[in-house]
């Protein structure tokens, strides 16, 4: 679907980033994994490679918006051409109540989770516009739509991804620009993980136990993969989707059924 496309991936180091990265190369996408970790962005490249795909590593903090411009200009430098299609994966997730959370990790995360967004685009769509054409595909969650609890600060910041959506699908249609987003469910990464073992900690029961209570309230029954979530970026980054923007997808074994 994505054969002679270029693939920019941020948080392409690790998890669903890595799985979308990935799957975009089993595409025929040339990837660029973005990552803060220089270790991991250089594991998940090679492993595209390794796979017959080309990848390309670059290193950047999606946190820091004065990053972007150079970031984004490193990726096509090393792809040899411009960027078709902007995943903006790189996130943080908190699950504090939020009178405990602190003014710090608050805000580290809003400047990840949506100016790091925000600022991606900002460095991506000049060119996409010149050449009226370009896929972006951000990855939000589905409780952009329905927040847990305790999640105040990541749940609103995921709103705000899908609202950002929605406002640059109308902004850039003019400009055969899609913009869509991917609203995951459970996905079973280290983030998750380690989220059940706080809970199991905190409760007294195991982690595995605590992952089957929250597959409980999955329709399908099981979690998601990582290239559950990658095969969804890769849909809407093709043509086969040429018509689809300004959507949420939610990819969620129907765990949440919201619009």
């Amino acid at each position: 679907m994505l054969e002679g496309t270029v693939a920019f991936v941020t948080g392409g180091g690790s998890g669903i980033g890595r799985g979308i990265a990935l799957c975009l190369a089993a595409h025929g996408a040339a990837v660029v994994v973005s990552d803060l970790d220089a270790e991991m962005s250089r594991a998940a490249a090679d492993e595209v490679k390794a796979s017959g795909g080309r990848g390309f590593a670059v290193v950047g903090d999606v946190g820091q918006w004065e990053q972007a411009d150079d970031v984004l200009a490193q990726g096509v430098r090393l792809a040899g051409g411009p960027v078709d299609i902007l995943v903006n994966c790189a996130g943080l997730y908190f699950s504090v109540p939020f009178h405990q959370l602190s003014r710090e990790a608050h805000e580290r995360l809003y400047a990840v989770n949506v100016s790091g967004v925000f600022a991606m685009c900002q460095a991506a769509v000049p060119a996409m516009k010149a050449r009226r054409c370009g896929k972006i595909v951000n990855i939000a969650s589905v409780s952009g739509k329905d927040p847990f609890a305790s999640s105040a600060s990541y749940g609103s910041s995921k709103s705000a991804v899908i609202g950002m959506t929605k406002s640059l699908a109308k902004e850039l249609g003019p400009y055969n620009i899609n913009v869509n987003a991917v609203c995951p469910g459970l996905v079973y990464t280290k983030m998750q993980d380690d989220q059940c073992r706080r809970i199991a900690a905190e409760t007294g029961r195991q982690p595995e136990d605590v992952w089957r209570q929250r597959l409980a309230a999955v329709p399908l029954g099981r979690g998601q993969e990582p290239s559950d979530i990658g095969e969804a970026v890769a849909f809407l980054a093709s043509e086969r989707a040429r018509n689809v923007t300004g959507q949420a997808l939610n990819v969620c074994g129907g765990q949440q059924m919201m619009d």
